[in-house]
């Protein structure tokens, strides 16, 4: 049987905007302690019902692991934690049946057969200086070989998916056991990517590749928008994901009418009780994101400072 390992840690997220890292960073995948980071939070009312929707960075640097007071007493104050996936409920053995049936290439196929030559050569080489030979990436479709490939540059730049803002956030839930839950399954996540053409997936892979080569500035400036709620830059990347038209459809559009009817039920449900959703930051903006949508069905929310 086929295994999905390379045998390095696969979970790990420009000072122009960059659709492949915003991807890994924001939506898939620091947390400062310190009176200057305002990071995305917004709250909405409804009667006796409070939602907090948290905007998160999926990888942090670990020395700036720590949250900031405001989100940690936000969460430790609420009834429930929504995140985009539930970490308690991750089966290792079904995630890995989705994977080999969403990220292999076909028995006879390897990556560098639907892949330019010059592309297959960019490819191998970022594996290369990643640590990665290329038959290890060779049976896996492009989509796969993007997130691959995004994730370990990321790691390789310091940053670690354990003190991404999701961790953190459970963390601070399980001392208090407040209930965590999620929108989708990893399952769920896996088939929105899997489910691009052939000629999507390469677009994507080929991004990948361009967004590597500047992946500390790249990085930093995304630390920066999220430190500040820099909802300008979280617009213009979100803009540039458009021109991916399939990609932005998959990750932003199609899962976003996923997750509206579930986070509206929440907003109504007559007990009262404090709801808070953390999702990737770009998830909030935009006019298709969680903001827009909510503000259409007619909930406005506020922003809240430290």
């Amino acid at each position: 049987m086929r295994r999905i390992s390379t045998g390095r840690n696969l979970n790990a997220s420009r000072t122009e905007t960059s659709v492949v890292l915003g991807l890994v960073f924001f939506l898939w995948l620091p947390a400062i302690a310190g009176a200057d980071v305002t990071p995305p939070v917004w709250r909405i009312t409804s009667g006796a019902q409070s939602l907090y929707l948290i905007g998160t960075v999926h990888l942090m640097p670990p020395e700036e692991a720590r949250l900031p007071g405001h989100l940690r007493n936000i969460v430790e104050s609420g009834d429930v934690l929504y995140f985009e996936v539930d970490p308690e409920n991750l089966n290792p053995g079904e995630l890995q049946n989705v994977l080999l049936e969403h990220a292999f290439l076909p028995d006879e196929q390897q990556l560098g057969d639907v892949l330019t030559e010059d592309l297959w050569s960019r490819v191998q080489k970022s594996a290369l200086e990643l640590g990665l030979l290329p038959r290890q990436i060779a049976p896996f479709r492009p989509w796969y070989v993007a997130q691959l490939l995004t994730s370990f540059a990321l790691i390789e730049a310091g940053l670690d998916p354990d003190a991404g803002n999701e961790a953190q956030l459970h963390l601070a839930a399980a001392r208090r056991r407040i209930p965590v839950r999620g929108l989708e399954t990893a399952g769920e996540q896996i088939q929105f990517l899997a489910s691009l053409s052939e000629g999507a997936q390469v677009q994507l892979l080929e991004q990948s590749i361009d967004d590597i080569s500047n992946v500390e500035a790249q990085i930093e400036a995304m630390l920066q928008a999220w430190r500040s709620n820099d909802i300008d830059f979280f617009e213009a990347l979100l803009e540039d994901m458009r021109e991916y038209g399939e990609l932005y459809n998959a990750v932003i559009v199609n899962r976003h009418r996923q997750w509206l009817p579930l986070i509206e039920n929440v907003i109504i449900e007559a007990e009262p009780q404090t709801v808070v959703i953390a999702v990737g930051a770009l998830h909030l903006y935009g006019s298709d994101g969680i903001l827009s949508e909510l503000y259409r069905l007619g909930y406005d929310a506020e922003p809240v400072y430290p």
